[in-house]
């Protein structure tokens, strides 16, 4: 469908620019890290499909859009705090920080597939690097550093998100007072501090303000639990949370069938980036498209196009769960756990009031008026009391319905009149910004808080304390600082089935 507007116009650029943007990653591993007959005919496919939503104008819907030009400012302006705040600005970066240099570093400095030595053992690195390969080849063609190139692809796709997410109300409001709905999504979180103070005892008191209080649940609970804020999310995991963010405002905007597709085909990508949010990206996708008759028609008659993007996606998908599935560590999700947790339901219940204090409040029964939000409700309320010993099930299969339900919140707040606008704003601050407010400081003060805690204090655990404090980590030290536990995750000992047959011999 051709644009017939500068809305419609917008709406296509940004649409394709994020297709390329997730779909990118996928052709570089296609290219080196699969066996050319699996890789080359769905590489050959992709790029069709590709060119084929370039050439026909992907126009997302006519959703209302805020002014094109200040658009792009606000995202710009907010990507580069991000940015700024991941670690750019100073050099110092979180703990997740020495993994992802560590696995950058890697596929910059060896040949792909990568194959390294762990402890006299062969390692092939077996893990979700969509967020990893771009920057990897841009370092390696260009003479440029990792860390500029890491910055400048994480910056735009940071971009990208903001604008897609800084469109398309829930309901009409003034175009210019959408461009406050990014702003005040980046401050949307939890309640989490305002019980992290009070949990702790009158001897160990902390405040609000230079703490990471994302793990609060963990006094009540015997697993760990948590729900990221939406800074949280991009400052700590910024390779999982950025393309989540995008493929939320793609999801967000798709209203005709046009767009069905490249949808598809975008949240499929996602199961290289974080196969985790793809779960819970899907269960938000199929809940979007039964919603909506003109999506559920498309379904019938799906066409070339469609159907071609619907093969791909598919097959992309279970090419990447065949992959991550070789020598897969267990660990993950804990159903037969439920039965007894529903048992004791006090801090499950507690837990999801806190997370969720804010859609439900701000959207009150508007929030049951939207079956995508409905299902976005339902994974958050079903989450926690299926959390395994690993917390990254349920910290990455929530990332896409808190993203939804807090950019649902968002602009419905920035469509409000204006005095119920300031009072929403107001209601937001309360509720969430101490814990948006610790994560700053937390990252501006490089955990210094936490370090001032005697030792045997849980929130002086290494990673509140420990921090990447430069960018050469390799493989090697990632593990021996951060535990060689964590290897099964990112290395295995014998190549993917689905690996090229060269792939023999690890590189030392």
């Amino acid at each position: 469908m051709t644009p017939t507007s500068p809305r419609a116009g917008a709406g296509r650029s940004e649409g394709v620019a994020a297709l390329l943007y997730l779909c990118s990653p996928a052709l570089l591993f296609l290219g080196a890290f699969v066996k050319p007959v699996l890789g080359l005919p769905l590489g050959v496919a992709l790029v069709a499909l590709l060119a084929h939503a370039a050439r026909r104008g992907w126009a997302l819907s006519a959703v209302p859009l805020p002014p094109r030009g200040p658009k792009f400012v606000v995202a710009l302006l907010m990507a580069l705090g991000v940015v700024a705040l991941m670690g750019f600005a100073t050099g110092e970066y979180c703990w997740d920080w020495i993994k992802h240099w560590a696995l950058l570093n890697s596929l910059e400095q060896l040949p792909w597939p990568v194959r390294v030595e762990l402890q006299g053992q062969p390692g092939y690195l077996r893990f979700y690097i969509g967020a990893y390969l771009v920057p990897a080849v841009l370092a390696s063609l260009t003479g440029l550093s990792i860390v500029a190139c890491t910055a400048l692809w994480y910056g735009a796709g940071l971009v990208l998100a903001f604008m897609l997410l800084g469109s398309g109300g829930t309901r009409d409001g003034s175009r210019w007072r959408l461009l406050w709905a990014v702003p005040l999504l980046l401050a949307m979180a939890g309640g989490d501090a305002w019980l992290d103070v009070l949990l702790r005892a009158d001897s160990r008191p902390i405040t609000f303000s230079g703490f990471h209080h994302e793990w609060w649940a963990n006094a009540l609970v015997d697993h760990p639990l948590q729900y990221g804020s939406m800074l949280c999310l991009l400052l700590w995991v910024p390779h999982q949370a950025i393309p989540t963010f995008i493929v939320v405002g793609l999801l967000r905007r798709l209203r005709t069938a046009d767009a069905l597709g490249p949808t598809a085909l975008a949240t499929s990508m996602l199961a290289l980036w974080s196969p985790y949010a793809l779960i819970g990206a899907v269960v938000l996708f199929l809940a979007h498209v039964c919603g909506q008759p003109v999506l559920r028609q498309a379904l019938r008659h799906p066409g070339i196009a469609r159907g071609g993007a619907a093969v791909v996606a598919t097959a992309f998908a279970g090419l990447m769960a065949w992959t991550l599935a070789h020598e897969l560590p267990g660990g993950g999700l804990c159903v037969s756990c439920a039965a007894d947790r529903l048992t004791r339901p006090g801090a499950y219940v507690l837990f999801i009031a806190v997370e969720l204090a804010i859609p439900l409040l701000v959207l009150r029964r508007r929030l049951f008026d939207d079956p995508t939000s409905i299902a976005a409700l339902l994974t958050l309320i079903v989450l926690p009391w299926i959390g395994g010993p690993v917390p990254d099930p349920v910290m990455r299969i929530s990332m896409p319905a808190l993203i939804y339900l807090f950019a649902r919140c968002a602009h419905e707040i920035a469509a409000m009149p204006l005095p119920r606008m300031a009072g929403a704003t107001l209601l937001v601050l309360l509720l969430a910004g101490p814990t948006t407010w610790g994560e700053i400081g937390f990252h501006v003060e490089g955990g210094a808080r936490h370090r001032a805690l005697p030792a045997r204090d849980p929130m002086a655990a290494p990673y509140y304390t420990v921090w990447a404090t430069r960018t050469t980590y390799t493989a090697q030290e990632f593990f021996e600082i951060c535990g060689w536990m964590w290897r099964p995750q990112y290395f295995t000992t014998t190549p993917p089935p689905t690996w090229p047959v060269s792939a023999s011999a690890p590189a030392r």
